[in-house]
């Protein structure tokens, strides 16, 4: 990633992840150059231009939580941070996002603990706590709070993700500070758009900051290999293109094999052709439209285990692990005997 700042500042990024044991690990490198300048030595003499930058190396774990903390991960992680002007810096940043429902995720952090330099220096330290709720199939809300302990200044912010296709995502949202940044013009909005194609996405970002700067950001993502996507998609393929139900042979959830049937109805019928349409969007890529029509199926007849599944199967390939779990194991409470569904959600939690 390149943050053009304004003001002849940039920001470069760059980060790789991978699994590791029962987690994930992860690496990242960071790079802020302030541009060049003119200095003058003591008696007022011109020097050459000059440039000076931070830099930033980070190291971070990731692994699943408990199950009495209701599923979801935790990560933590350590910087270094080498300012251009001051010591090197050691911090430590921790967070964790639980599902709470198959569309609710709420999320924690505490950012940039660390010491003191011996010149009194520190990293912005902050608390962070944020929601993200999945409106529908193509549009996501999310809000954050967060709290700066070193300056001990509030802010709040929202926004919003619409992905009318599956390959193209619009940003929006508006970040508010507690206390006035002296800032004149536009500042807080920020605005931006999201390409991807196979494993290989761009995005780009567009932020004022009133008088003070334009942040203008670009971002390169590719995955190595086929996805978790692509592998999951794989294995359910065989069984999603048949597109048969079996709605009748659902049992009460928790009640074992000899719960009695649940006898169709014109709910069932309903919610039945939905599947089947999921069925179809799902195997040619279109996870938002199958999302869509898995979703009325279940609005239609809520014990319907295929469109749970179909659900989950959705989430899991457009990267929303937790809310793919959540609708697992809501399609398992109501047909406990999907071995091959139960044995692919223990892999997911491992």
């Amino acid at each position: 990633m390149y943050d053009v700042a304004g003001n002849g500042m940039g920001l470069s990024y760059a980060a790789a992840a991978m699994p590791l044991g029962n987690g994930v690990a992860a690496v990242n490198v960071a790079a802020l150059d302030y541009g060049t300048f003119d200095w003058r030595d003591e008696n007022g003499n011109a020097g050459v231009a000059a440039s000076t930058m931070d830099f930033l190396v980070g190291v971070s774990y990731g692994f699943a939580n408990p199950r009495a903390m209701g599923r979801g991960w935790t990560g933590i992680g350590v910087e270094g941070i080498k300012e251009a002007v001051g010591d090197m810096l050691v911090a430590v940043n921790v967070g964790t996002i639980i599902p709470v429902k198959p569309r609710l995720t709420l999320g924690l952090a505490v950012l940039h603990m660390g010491m003191r330099d011996d010149e009194g220096f520190s990293l912005p330290a902050m608390a962070k706590a944020g929601a993200s709720y999945l409106y529908s199939g193509s549009l996501r809300l999310a809000l954050d709070v967060g709290y700066g302990l070193s300056e001990q200044q509030l802010w709040v912010a929202g926004g919003g993700e619409l992905t009318p296709y599956s390959f193209l995502a619009l940003r929006a949202g508006y970040k508010h500070f507690g206390a006035d940044q002296g800032l004149t013009g536009v500042s807080g909005l920020s605005a931006g758009a999201g390409f991807r194609f196979g494993p290989v996405g761009v995005d780009y970002a567009y932020q004022p900051f009133g008088d003070l700067a334009l942040s203008h950001r670009f971002a390169l993502l590719y995955g190595l290999g086929p996805s978790d996507a692509e592998i999951q998609r794989k294995q359910w393929q065989e069984q999603l293109r048949t597109g048969v139900s079996t709605l009748g042979d659902a049992r009460e959830p928790g009640s074992g094999a000899l719960a009695r049937r649940v006898p169709p109805a014109e709910s069932a019928v309903r919610a039945d052709g939905e599947y089947q349409t999921a069925v179809g969007l799902y195997s040619v890529g279109d996870y938002d439209g199958a999302w869509r029509r898995a979703t009325a199926a279940v609005q239609a007849h809520p014990r319907h285990w295929q469109a749970w599944q179909m659900i989950g199967n959705c989430q899991y390939a457009k990267g929303d692990r937790a809310g793919a779990v959540t609708a697992y194991r809501q399609s398992l409470e109501l047909n406990p005997e999907n071995v091959e569904l139960k044995a692919w959600v223990d892999q997911l939690t491992r």
